[in-house]
């Protein structure tokens, strides 16, 4: 290996490296980056974020997020902060109410209990940076329980 190749490889030790070739480093960096955000179909992996919301117990209502950047939603899981009550569901949205999810229902959990979307919506997933995303949640017989849910997503 080259004496500048080292040096550059040595990020540690900012004393090898100068503010040009750090600034020319940064930038491959970041262009690499960019190739494999999102994409996982060039043989880079693509980047996965989790968006959490909670969840009130209480009345019915909702939790929002916007998207910083784009995002592909694959999942979703709730967990109970209580036991679910009768009529108790939970959907992934975007904007005012349109479904990613199917509707979760939590109805029959106990407290701390798992659920999952069973399905995800594939003409509504991909969400452009600047989206609502959207997390309703409601329960026919009584106060919703309260939860916590995640929303895993890749970067687009």
């Amino acid at each position: 290996m080259s004496t500048r190749k080292a040096q550059i490889n040595r990020l540690g030790d900012a004393a090898l490296i100068s503010a040009e070739d750090a600034a020319l480093l940064q930038a491959s960096v970041a262009a690499r980056i960019g190739v494999a955000v999102g994409d996982g179909d060039n043989g880079l992996p693509a980047i996965p974020d989790v968006y959490k919301f909670t969840l009130s117990s209480g009345a019915d209502g909702s939790a929002t997020q916007t998207l910083v950047v784009g995002a592909e939603v694959y999942d979703a899981v709730v967990i109970l902060k209580g036991a679910g009550t009768a009529g108790s569901d939970v959907q992934v949205q975007h904007g005012a109410s349109t479904a990613i999810s199917d509707l979760i229902d939590v109805s029959a959990g106990a407290d701390k209990a798992l659920f999952r979307a069973s399905t995800i919506d594939d003409a509504e997933q991909s969400q452009a940076a600047g989206t609502v995303l959207r997390v309703a949640y409601s329960s026919t017989g009584g106060d919703f329980p309260g939860a916590e849910v995640y929303v895993y997503a890749l970067r687009s």
